[in-house]
């Protein structure tokens, strides 16, 4: 059980299995123009003990409470090791009466000095499970009363255990409470004896001294606890998991055989020894076998020999590994052909302690088809992965996964494996009671719902965020995009934030935090920058920065550090002369003389190193570093700016400056001295810089994203990235979704289709939640965005629904089906348009004649204006006819069997064709894909019942995505109209 974000971290599950009276799960929508919903899990779990109430830190395995009327139980007897409990005075019994208001009184009489008296749980009935190990703890809550010895007696609580037989194995007792006819909690905690399998509780009294004399007693209540299993575990955010097996094969029923696989996406993951991987001629496919008469799994060959190509089971990460506790034993066994090639085949695991090991098998195949088993015994608790390193073509079906040796190696083809139902977190626990009998019910949501709340740096400021992550040393990031701290830029990354300060006189225009950003897509739309902005009465002697206040000088010292970098987007909104240019950056030491200065002027960049009070050998040392882009950057362009001033690697008294501008090959200055080791007491970005640095005009554009880095600098690479980024390149919708994905941090598993379409350069604002821009992106692509029920994230492009096929056929109709036509699912006038104005509408005019004009607005943001048609016109193509239309069908795999694997396993997009309808039916047979599930599983009678509800759409008029192409189109310039 962990937090939303952290998958790569190895989880011990709890099986609560035992436990579970019915689990609830729903996802997809209920149509297809919809967005996928957040999955969504319910659960009951029998709360009889407690053990499921959050916040209690015990169970208890046993308590009696003795009510005024008498025993609670009607068959309680107090003859001696008859009925429920029995009274013991020095081997007798005594006779009990109730007491008015609770409890039950005992007087044991001649009580001889030594002597005891005690109320026992009989042995003969069903006593409390316990493991040896465990710590029991026994309460009585009682009172006792001595004719001598003052009147005061012990009350001792005592437990005794008894093996699987009920032969007694040791009774243990705990510490007297001294009671004086009070009622007093009598408490012993104790470890439960190898052997024991069962506990009983004793009440027991003992003299407070030496004389004899008679007991009076009144018992009210005796207690049997636990420490309760899931204490700290039952709270909001943790993980929980569900998935049936339908027998004895423990693997994912996607590696089992592949009738139940996604052949687009198959559940598989190649890793290839000293090779990069090569999707056109090391993909793994599905093929039909003429000797098996099957399809099976095809690994092509590696294409190269003496190294193996290592095929793992499942989607990485720790998502399809099988859990493990010291002492199990698991069994693999496959069918398999590799004719006359080695194989190497191996079970991994990994100790929840942090340790591994792995059973491995080294064969060469025969040839033709054969079976393979390999064993391994688990010494510690794990996890346990599958892989394979076949040196040649490799074919594989009927893959089985058993543990402690249950079942065969036989493999059901139709049903066989375990298949997800949900994966997500807590929302909240609920504890019900209904009579005697408490439940826990437990509301649960998967990633989308956790994505919805997880905001997004912008598309630029992510990409930055992410690149600075893998740097060395101090870093200080100041977006600068934030106009509401108008004069604070808040940092980022680093601790220190940048103010504003103006000079006399004050810029009579404007100065601070606002007006647009330096970029406008990659920060979003409703982003600033910090800005400079001409007035009437500027004169040119005006002084505005953004600087580091003078208390964190010792911040940014650059002593110890072999390089030190600045980084800024800058943007021109007035020309300066190179005479005359404006400062963008200027650090200087404690006496205001420059260090590092970056400037711009007759439309080049322009960076100056000074080497100020350095020294070498006692002597002080000068000299001067300048470097020039000698290219022209006009104004109103935005440029991205990074200097460096380096210690050159090798040669300790060189210097190196380095100027990139955008995506152009940096520009190296040297100088035979190492960096001066000096303290950047005055850093500022922007402004009219003043004492001993060049005459320079006042600045007037704007400055955002800026960073000052200690001790690192962006590589080439990472800058080009961010260059294309920040002037606005397209990518496609794959691209988009791993962007967004990496920004917030997942690394957890994630399957997606090719990508189908170029989509605008990324445009969301800061803290726009993560899941509407996957959404957006996917569905600019006329694709969607979910969760799977086994954790990872999928992405579908449009392929899925064109000339999809039929994964499921069903030929049962169950109660409850029906057809209608929908004017609610009828558009014959499509409008797709994107954020930059562009909008096109498709007419189906014979739909318009027919019905009159139902309109519908769909958004695509992506690049090419002849998809945003296409988009439109495959809406107007899909739905400009009314037709029968189902939603709902159900599928009750309680009251047909052979309906279990579609009830488990049926996916959100597959596409099903129902078969053998009513004679009465608007037709014989129809297809349709699936947009919702919902699954109801629970115990009747012992036996696990399954009934999913599947939301579908028919699949009518899905077949065509460019309506004017020869080959795939359907619609043509009479039925057809663009507008623009």
């Amino acid at each position: 059980m962990s937090t939303l974000f952290d998958d790569d971290q190895l989880v011990k599950w709890d099986d609560v299995s035992s436990f579970v009276n019915e689990v609830t799960t729903k996802q997809g929508r209920s149509f297809e123009l919809d967005r996928m919903e957040a999955g969504s899990c319910q659960f009951e779990l029998d709360n009889g003990d407690g053990r499921f109430t959050p916040g209690r830190d015990t169970v208890r395995i046993f308590s009696e409470r003795f009510s005024s009327m008498g025993p609670i139980y009607p068959d309680m007897s107090f003859t001696a090791d008859t009925g429920r409990w029995f009274t013991n005075h020095n081997g007798a019994s005594k006779s009990v009466t109730p007491v008015a208001g609770g409890g039950l009184r005992a007087v044991f009489t001649d009580n001889p000095a030594g002597g005891f008296g005690e109320l026992a749980f009989a042995p003969s009935n069903k006593m409390a499970a316990v493991k040896p190990g465990d710590q029991v703890t026994i309460e009585v809550y009682a009172k006792a009363k001595d004719s001598a010895n003052g009147g005061s007696a012990n009350v001792i609580p005592v437990v005794v255990f008894h093996d699987a037989a009920g032969q007694q194995v040791s009774n243990q007792n705990g510490p007297g409470t001294n009671s004086n006819d009070v009622f007093v909690k009598a408490r012993a905690t104790f470890t439960v004896p190898a052997g024991a399998a069962f506990a009983r509780p004793v009440a027991q009294l003992w003299h407070n001294g030496g004389q004899a004399g008679t007991f009076t007693a009144t018992f009210a209540r005796v207690r049997l606890e636990i420490p309760a299993p899931y204490f700290g575990k039952l709270e909001p955010r943790k993980r929980v998991r569900a998935f049936t097996r339908y027998d004895d094969n423990h693997l994912r029923a996607e590696n089992v055989c592949p009738e139940q696989s996604d052949r687009q996406k198959l559940r598989f993951f190649r890793e290839a020894d000293q090779f990069p991987w090569e999707p056109t001629t090391r993909s793994i496919y599905t093929e039909w076998d003429n000797t098996l008469n099957d399809e099976v799994f095809f690994f092509s060959d590696p294409g190269f020999s003496n190294t193996f190509n290592q095929i793992v089971f499942g989607v990485g990460g720790y998502t399809d590994s099988f859990q493990v506790e010291a002492g199990d034993t698991v069994t693999l066994s496959f069918q398999y052909r590799c004719d006359g090639a080695q194989i190497f085949l191996g079970l991994f695991q990994r100790n929840f302690d942090g340790t591994s090991v792995e059973t491995s098998d080294l064969f060469t195949a025969p040839t033709g088809w054969a079976t393979r088993t390999i064993t391994h015994t688990a010494a510690k608790a794990g996890a346990v992965w599958i892989y394979l390193e076949p040196g040649a073509e490799f074919r594989m079906t009927d893959v089985k996964l058993r543990l402690n040796g249950i079942g065969s190696e036989t493999v059901d083809s139709d049903a066989s494996g375990v298949a997800p139902m949900f994966y997500g977190t807590v929302e909240q626990w609920h504890v019900e009671y209904d009579g005697t009998f408490p439940v826990a019910r437990v509301e649960c949501v998967d990633g989308l719902a956790l994505l919805s709340d997880t905001p997004t740096p912008s598309a630029y400021s992510a990409a930055l965020l992410g690149k600075l992550s893998k740097l060395p040393g101090t870093k200080f990031y100041w977006p600068l995009t934030d106009p509401s701290e108008n004069k604070t830029a808040a940092p980022t990354v680093g601790s220190l934030p940048l103010n504003l300060y103006t000079g006399n006189p004050v810029p009579s225009g404007y100065a601070g935090l606002g007006g647009d950003p330096v970029m406008v897509h990659a920060d979003g739309m409703g982003s600033s920058a910090f800005q400079v902005a001409l007035g009437d009465g500027d004169v040119g002697t005006e002084i505005a920065v953004m600087r580091l206040n003078a208390r964190s000088r010792p911040m940014v010292d650059t002593r110890g550090q072999n390089k030190f970098s600045v980084l800024m987007w800058f943007k021109a909104t007035s020309a300066a002369t190179t005479a005359n240019p404006m400062i963008l950056f200027r650090t200087a030491n404690a006496k205001n003389a420059p260090i590092l200065t970056v400037s711009y002027g007759g439309g080049q960049i322009k960076a100056v190193y000074n080497f100020p009070y350095g020294e070498f050998g006692g002597q002080p040392l000068t000299g001067v570093l300048t470097t020039t882009d000698n290219a022209s950057f006009p104004i109103n362009t935005p440029t991205l700016i990074q200097v460096t001033v380096e210690a050159a690697v090798g040669v300790p008294l060189r210097t190196e400056l380095r100027l990139q501008v955008n995506n152009r090959t940096p520009f190296v200055s040297t100088f035979a001295l190492a960096p001066a080791h000096v303290t950047p007491a005055n850093t500022m970005f922007g402004g009219y810089a003043v004492e001993g640095v060049t005459p320079a005009g006042p600045f007037r554009g704007s400055i955002g994203h800026a960073a000052l880095l200690i001790g690192g600098s962006l590589t080439k690479t990472d800058l080009d990235e961010l260059y294309a980024l920040g002037v606005s390149t397209p990518e496609n919708e794959s691209a988009r979704i791993s962007r967004v994905l990496d920004a917030i941090g997942w690394v957890g598993p994630v399957l997606q289709d090719d990508a189908r379409s170029e989509l605008l350069s990324p445009r969301w604002e800061a803290g726009t939640p993560a899941l509407d821009i996957l959404n957006e992106g996917a569905e600019s692509a006329s694709g969607q965005f979910l969760a799977s029920p086994a954790r990872e994230l999928i992405y579908q492009n449009r392929d899925r629904r064109l000339s999809a096929k039929v994964r499921w056929t069903i030929s049962d109709v169950t109660p409850g089906l029906r057809f209608f036509l929908d004017d609610s699912r009828l558009f014959n006038v499509v409008t797709a348009e994107r954020s930059t104005g562009l909008s096109r509408t498709v007419t189906n005019e014979e739909s318009v004649e027919r019905y009159g004009a139902k309109e519908a607005t769909v958004k695509r943001e992506v690049a090419d204006d002849e998809e945003v048609l296409q988009a439109a016109g495959w809406v107007a193509h899909r739905y400009g006819t009314l037709a029968p239309w189902c939603d709902t069908i159900e599928v009750d795999a309680g009251a047909s069997l052979a309906l279990l694997p579609l009830a488990t396993r049926v996916a959100i997009g597959d596409r099903i064709r129902l078969t053998d309808l009513p004679d009465t039916a608007p037709f014989d047979e129809g297809d349709f894909f699936v947009e919702g599930i919902t699954r109801k599983v629970q115990l009747v009678g012992g036996v696990l019942d399954v009934v999913t509800t599947l939301q579908i759409a028919p699949a009518t008029n899905s077949d065509a995505w460019v309506l004017e192409d020869d080959l795939s189109g359907i619609l043509d310039d009479s039925h057809c109209v663009l507008s623009y």
